[in-house]
């Protein structure tokens, strides 16, 4: 049966294709009829979870400050300490031919122990690092330079599929065990693998630590989102999830301020994920999500969690039990969380489906953009101060898009402008710096307007029964966009235009392509799978 008032008629679905304001009242939204659609309660418990949220980007962020790689060259042997750095510097650029990081000038060096042999040797006494801006990180104290660069790419690979496993993990463990109990999880595993990953003098046991790190991280995010999601109901239901990606801007800004003051990272990396363990305070306050509550079964948890959130509202207990009573019960079939219907049932596949294309176009364009902002500076404190401004200022802008046009609108605009605005850098000069990190910013702004609507829009597209489930998966294509990004960035040592031209087109294929994802803010969310086989139009 489906969740809709007792006294209202099942709905065929070749009548929905007729009334829409029909097919509206058929997913009746128990939020909005008992309680409203926002109102204090949906106020207070989102605040919580944008505290909950606040975290979120420090695990995968914090990789541009550990695997920040400063300028370094090549340590003196011990005949040589006495010498000053600039010295020393002068004298192996002027023996070695000193280059760039990572050629053979900053790897390799003259065996000046023996006059007589002018072959180059590796750098056997160690390395040196300028720590104008990086004072310590992963880079310095491991030597992850030259032939153990390749680390720092493993651990960025790492993490990403860390973020992918978390999401697909926890978003099956929320739709089965509970929002809330996945959510509590989350966020203590990510503090305490948070704080102890700082303890770890041995990079494998780094490796390990900040890889359970980066698994749970990802369930906290997912999961907080899509509560967001089931909070609120009519409008505020497109802007709501949109602005509870204003903590994650937030955070970029907080972890750049902190650790630019404190310049040791293992005590930066701590300090940020006490502040973590804050959020586990804030987790008691919030409670279950009343719609899973009542897909499952469990009325009378959701009539009380709803009860209270009336007292908040202002409204009448009685009438919201009274309200919450007259929607129907889910049969046992329903209930139950049937995840093979993501692959399984045509409307969900072609939901997932076009939902996982779109996010993958647009987190790779994102960290693209992001990236090549980044490279703009060579302090990467200010880069990611910027990006969190700018992400700021994109967030906002994605919110009113929404609510002046819709969300597919406001992304076919966006990346319309993200791509052109990115095309447009191959005819800027490349000594103009100030002009392309302009037209840069913009398009990195562009990136962020698609990137907020399009999380919720996509959490929308499943059942309640699976949402977490569809949404987790839809977060490995995040993660996957993230790992192409360094990829086609790389292209431009090669060919510098190239990434430019890689980014602005398929920018200019996601103005397109976002057209046949679903859309209907005025809907309620649907609840079972049954729901969207009978109203479906995708």
């Amino acid at each position: 049966m489906l969740c809709k008032p007792k006294s209202r008629r099942r709905k065929r679905r070749d009548d929905a294709d007729d009334d829409e304001d029909e097919s509206n009242e058929a997913f009746a939204d128990v939020i909005q009829q008992s309680v409203g659609g926002f109102g204090r309660w949906q106020l207070q418990t989102f605040a919580l979870l944008c505290l909950i949220g606040l975290p979120n980007t420090w695990t995968e962020m914090s990789i541009s400050l550990l695997g920040h790689s400063p300028e370094f060259w090549c340590k003196p042997p011990e005949s040589y300490q006495n010498m000053s750095a600039t010295q020393w510097k002068s004298l192996i650029s002027l023996t070695a031919e000193n280059s760039h990081k990572g050629s053979s000038g900053s790897c390799m060096i003259l065996d000046i122990l023996n006059e007589n042999v002018t072959s180059l040797i590796p750098c056997e006494w160690g390395y040196e690092y300028n720590r104008e801006y990086v004072k310590s990180n992963m880079i310095t104290e491991w030597d992850f330079v030259c032939d153990r660069q390749y680390l720092v790419y493993i651990f960025r690979a790492l993490t990403m599929v860390s973020l992918s496993l978390g999401g697909f993990v926890f978003g099956f463990a929320a739709d089965r065990f509970g929002r809330s109990r996945a959510l509590l999880l989350a966020i203590i595993c990510r503090s305490i693998f948070g704080i102890v990953s700082t303890a770890a003098r041995d990079f494998h046991l780094f490796f390990f630590l900040r890889f359970c790190l980066a698994f749970f991280d990802r369930g906290a995010l997912i999961i907080g989102l899509v509560m967001c999601v089931e909070l609120v109901a009519g409008k505020w239901k497109t802007i709501i999830p949109i602005l509870y990606e204003l903590p994650l801007a937030f955070g970029l800004i907080i972890m750049s301020i902190m650790t630019n003051f404190i310049r040791d990272w293992r005590i930066a990396q701590a300090a940020l994920y006490f502040m973590s363990a804050i959020c586990i305070i804030c987790h008691r306050i919030v409670p279950e999500s009343p719609k899973w509550l009542l897909t499952v079964g469990r009325d009378a948890e959701a009539s009380k969690i709803l009860e209270k959130a009336g007292e908040l509202n202002g409204v009448d207990p009685m009438v919201v039990r009274s309200m919450v009573e007259s929607f129907c019960v889910f049969s046992e079939d329903q209930r139950t969380p049937n995840f093979t219907a993501l692959c399984t049932n045509t409307y969900l596949r072609k939901r997932l489906a076009l939902g996982c294309l779109n996010g993958l176009i647009i987190f790779t364009v994102m960290y693209g953009q992001s990236q090549h902002f980044g490279e703009l500076s060579s302090n990467p404190y200010l880069n990611i101060c910027l990006q969190g401004v700018l992400a700021l200022i994109g967030i906002m802008l994605s919110c009113i898009l929404v609510v002046v046009l819709n969300r597919k609108l406001a992304i076919m605009i966006a990346s319309g402008c993200c791509g052109v605005f990115t095309l447009a850098l191959l005819a800027i000069p490349r000594d103009m710096h100030q002009v392309r990190g302009a037209i840069g910013g913009i398009a990195f702004v562009a990136s962020i307007v698609c990137i907020a609507p399009i999380q919720p829009l996509v959490a929308e597209l499943f059942p309640t029964v699976i949402r977490n489930s569809g949404y987790g998966i839809f977060s490995i294509f995040m993660s996957i966009g993230a790992l192409i990004a360094p990829s086609i960035i790389s292209i431009g040592d090669v060919v510098w235009y190239l990434p430019l031209v890689i980014l602005g087109v398929i920018s200019l294929m996601e103005a397109v392509i976002i057209v046949f994802l679903p859309e209907n803010p005025k809907q309620a969310l649907p609840q079972t799978v049954e729901e969207i086989e009978m109203y479906s139009f995708v």
